[in-house]
């Protein structure tokens, strides 16, 4: 069994899996820690039925949509401004920076 490396969704920092980190179950994102992903455990009190039902759901600053990685952000910005990311790399090359409106 070997050790791998991840790098934290919010800090960037690399950390091994064989330390502490949080590793979030709703979006999937990997964090160093339980404070850089803002880690929250809400209860979800009832289920479909009407019963009581004490499941714990445990969310992080991404799957809250608190931050986002620069990855989510681009794919944002992309559909956003209705672009792939050829052109996006083509206005990249040419230094096209106020061709998309709202782009300061």
């Amino acid at each position: 069994m070997g050790i791998s490396f991840y790098t934290c969704a919010n800090c960037q920092r690399n950390f091994p899996d064989c330390g502490d980190y949080f590793n979030c179950f709703t979006c999937g994102e990997h964090f160093c820690n339980t404070k850089c992903a803002d880690m929250q455990v809400e209860e979800n009190l009832e289920d479909p039925d009407g019963e009581e039902d004490y499941e714990e759901i445990t969310t992080c600053k991404m799957c809250r949509k608190e931050s986002a990685t620069d990855n989510q952000l681009l794919n944002f910005l992309l559909g956003h401004f209705k672009l792939t990311y050829e052109q996006a790399m083509e206005l990249y090359r040419n230094g096209e920076q106020g061709n998309i409106s709202g782009a300061s």
